[in-house]
């Protein structure tokens, strides 16, 4: 698969990151449960990390090699 592809595809799986991080963070509201805000957390990181295109290439490229 090219690279461009598995940038697309790792799009998806970084926004789906989002949306379960801030449903972990809503959860962590509700149950004041620490795991879900760890949990949460570190969904929303990756989502940060690598939103931009540029840098999901960046990404793949490194982990190619």
């Amino acid at each position: 698969m090219k690279i461009k592809e598995r940038a697309k595809h790792l799009a998806y799986v970084v926004w789906f990151n989002l949306f379960i991080g801030l449903y972990n963070i809503y959860i962590f509201q509700q149950d004041n449960a620490v795991f879900n805000l760890a949990i949460g957390v570190f969904n929303i990181g990756v989502w940060v990390f690598l939103r931009n295109n540029n840098l999901r290439i960046a990404y793949l490229k490194n982990r190619a090699n």
